[in-house]
């Protein structure tokens, strides 16, 4: 959403993702914590092609609002 800002990102490419191959982008939260004051969630993401081959593979940690609506704002 609008208050949800991308704080890092790693990816590395291990194979091409050709024109008109599917490609499924696929993630799980590994860990959920605050830092500073601000909502963190550390994702494991990875793109898979029609074949079943990952050809992705990154990493990524995003801030988040918080649950609190007090909070919501703060950036």
């Amino acid at each position: 959403g609008d208050m949800s800002f991308l704080r890092k990102l790693d990816m590395r490419l291990s194979a091409p993702n050709y024109v008109g191959q599917t490609t499924w982008c696929k993630g799980e939260v590994v860990r959920k914590y605050v830092e500073e004051g601000k909502y963190l969630v550390e994702i494991k993401c990875w793109a898979e092609n029609e074949k079943g081959e990952i050809t992705v593979k990154s990493n990524a940690i995003m801030q988040l609002p918080s649950c609190d609506p007090a909070d919501r704002f703060e950036i």
